[in-house]
């Protein structure tokens, strides 16, 4: 029998994946990257083909060219839900015992520019600034994806703020199954959230759809939500009451079209109903039975990102 350290060492010099549904083995890793140090993107737009290009900074001004990138995917803090700094804070303490490179000093990881925060104006602004560079840096036909996920009124009003502030709509609103979902904190609550919203967001001018009053947008918010509840419950997800208010804010903001000019306290009004929630999205409608064995769900049934 083999040792894993050969194994390990067979892998390295030939990597393999499993191929999806048929159990046998192919080499599908493309051929080695090659690395160099830089200190700023191509002016020209001109990005090596197949480059990778990392950089450490603020997202509010990446120096991108603008109007480079095809599609931003991101993953921003969820309101006030998790405290990502003070977390960090707890590596911090141990790693400046041997200060180096961005690790001084300093008593704590937080910044005033962060864009976590438990006030919501102050995330909605913080917010709005990575959106604003993400519109600047996209191209006309471009995407910006990314997940959220919030319970309360507050948390959905404000990342409308930020998103429409920054010249974008949404277009697509995908509820999938988030990480981290038999974490202590979620398997304690009442009412945990175990989904994530992708949310799928144009440029303004690219939207060609009609603007959707309020009241016309929750209708059709309302409808969506329902048969996606009811395609989630039926492939076997336990939906909480705080899944589906996800699932309804999500929807409502696909819904708006592009909408612009709308302040604070409109995007508050706007969400207040989210807080009262329909007993008819809590319990969605049976989809109808299937006669016969039953598959495992697919990917369209876990409603998936596509577009």
């Amino acid at each position: 029998m083999r040792s894993w350290a050969d194994s390990s060492q067979t892998v390295l010099r030939a990597p393999r994946e499993v191929t999806l549904g048929e159990g046998r083995s192919e080499a599908t890793s493309s051929a080695a990257f090659a690395g160099e140090a830089a200190t700023a993107f191509p002016a020209d737009g001109r990005f090596a083909p197949r480059g990778i290009y990392l950089s450490c900074g603020s997202s509010h001004s990446t120096g991108l060219p603008s109007a480079s990138v095809d599609y931003v995917v991101t993953d921003p803090p969820f309101f006030d839900n998790v405290h990502y700094s003070e977390l960090a804070d707890f590596f911090h303490a141990w790693q400046v015992l041997h200060p180096r490179g961005f690790i001084a000093d300093a008593a704590t990881t937080r910044n005033a520019r962060e864009v976590q925060d438990t006030d919501a104006d102050s995330f909605a602004a913080k917010l709005a600034a990575v959106f604003f560079e993400c519109h600047r840096v996209l191209k006309d036909e471009g995407l910006l994806v990314f997940s959220y996920h919030h319970s309360r009124p507050d948390g959905w009003a404000s990342l409308a703020e930020a998103i429409f502030d920054a010249g974008f709509s949404v277009v697509e609103a995908h509820p999938v199954r988030a990480e981290m979902s038999v974490a202590t904190p979620k398997s304690q609550a009442s009412e945990p959230i175990q989904l994530d919203v992708l949310l799928v967001c144009r440029k303004r001018n690219a939207d060609c759809r009609p603007v959707q009053t309020p009241q016309l947008a929750w209708t059709q918010a309302e409808r969506l939500a329902r048969e996606r509840c009811a395609r989630l419950a039926a492939s076997g997800f336990a939906l909480s009451r705080h899944d589906r208010r996800v699932v309804r804010g999500a929807q409502f903001l696909a819904a708006l079209g592009p909408v612009a000019g709308w302040n604070a306290r409109e995007w508050n009004a706007a969400f207040a109903s989210l807080g009262a929630d329909d007993d008819s999205v809590n319990e969605p409608v049976a989809l109808p039975a299937k006669e016969g064995p039953q598959p495992k769900a697919s990917l369209e049934d876990l409603e998936l990102f596509a577009i």
